[in-house]
């Protein structure tokens, strides 16, 4: 807020989450699975002393009555970490508070040129109105609302630390091999997995729960359109992110047909 032109400060505060959530998920469950020599190699006297948790371990032990040196000089610095810590919040709260009033003042910049192009190529993949209504509105959701992108990036988030814990385990169970191969699908099954549940409880989850009534008068009108429009923004996404950006990379390990196959599978059944 400080830094940013009120433009960008938007933009970033508003997928700033989407980056953060996802990694901080990622990192809590990839904690339970750190390998020996992780752990024995951050336990090095070198390189452990510039770790803030071993800081206030050392400010723990002190306090317990540890009067060792080392623990000393961890515990001052802890101190000072946590004074620094405190005294750039304050002193950030209050530059972000004026700031944050000059923008509620002045107002921030339109945001609708943005779209005109996104509106421009939707018109041309979607001809029929009512399916491009609903796509409109559903992509200015997920890009207006911190809640429905923070539920989606939590999904994103568990994905990842599941694809990560799993990857680090799958050359213990398949021939070294078929390693890279065997962990391009289980990526690919993993993030497809965690994408439609995630798109799943995002769609039940409303923007506004009392403007209900605007889609209840109307959704007689084109109900069939309404969920064709809903099929097609996920399967599409789908098809886009998770089957054809990596398709040429099955192919190369997997070969034409089980690429096909691959390919297909999502539509069978």
């Amino acid at each position: 807020m400080i830094l940013l032109h009120p433009r960008w400060f938007k933009f970033v505060a508003g997928f700033l989450p989407s980056v953060l959530v996802p990694l901080m998920l990622g990192l809590i469950v990839l904690s339970f699975s750190i390998e020996p020599a992780i752990t024995n190699k951050l336990l090095q006297p070198n390189l452990a002393r510039w770790l803030p948790p071993v800081w206030f371990l050392g400010l723990y032990q002190s306090l317990l009555g540890d009067s060792g040196p080392q623990m000393r000089i961890l515990a001052h610095r802890a101190v000072a970490a946590l004074l620094t810590a405190i005294l750039l919040t304050l002193a950030t709260y209050i530059m972000s508070y004026h700031r944050h009033r000059k923008i509620l003042l002045e107002g921030s910049p339109d945001s609708s040129d943005s779209w005109r192009w996104v509106l421009t190529l939707l018109s041309w993949l979607v001809p029929q109105p009512r399916r491009k209504a609903i796509i409109t509105f559903m992509m200015k959701t997920l890009a207006a609302s911190s809640q429905h992108r923070t539920i989606l990036t939590g999904y994103i988030g568990f994905g990842i630390a599941v694809l990560l814990s799993g990857l680090t385990s799958i050359k213990n169970v398949v021939g070294p091999d078929k390693v890279i191969a065997a962990s391009f699908i289980y990526g690919h099954v993993v993030a497809m997995i965690f994408l439609l549940v995630g798109c799943r409880h995002l769609f039940a989850i409303p923007i506004e729960l009392r403007a209900n009534w605007i889609f209840r008068i109307t959704e007689g009108e084109g109900r069939n359109d309404w969920l064709t429009a809903v099929d097609g923004f996920v399967l599409l996404g789908g098809t886009l992110l998770l089957l054809l950006i990596p398709l040429p990379v099955e192919f190369k390990l997997l070969g034409w047909r089980p690429s096909r196959s691959h390919c297909y599978s999502p539509y069978s059944g």
